[in-house]
């Protein structure tokens, strides 16, 4: 904001510092720029990085019902078929 009052006031007779102003400006617009650019990057890292723990979770899931049934054993929440005679 103060650069933009710089940019209103008496300062802006002086080329040199309308220049400068200007300059100033420039620069605090790019590094708002990048800041974002930079926060869309995370983002898109840390939602790709979510996904890939889903899908290993989900395999590894999946692994172990395919181990329970290989093997026999039954989850403690099922109702075996010998039970209910």
């Amino acid at each position: 904001m103060k650069l933009r009052k710089m940019l209103k006031t008496k300062m802006r007779k002086s080329p040199k510092m309308l220049l400068r102003a200007n300059m100033m400006l420039k620069k605090r617009l790019m590094k708002k720029k990048t800041f974002l650019k930079k926060m869309r990057m995370l983002k898109k890292k840390m939602l790709k990085k979510m996904r890939t723990l889903k899908k290993k979770m989900l395999k590894k899931r999946m692994m172990l019902e395919m181990w329970r049934r290989v093997t026999g054993i039954v989850d403690p929440g099922a109702v075996a078929e010998t039970d209910t005679l």
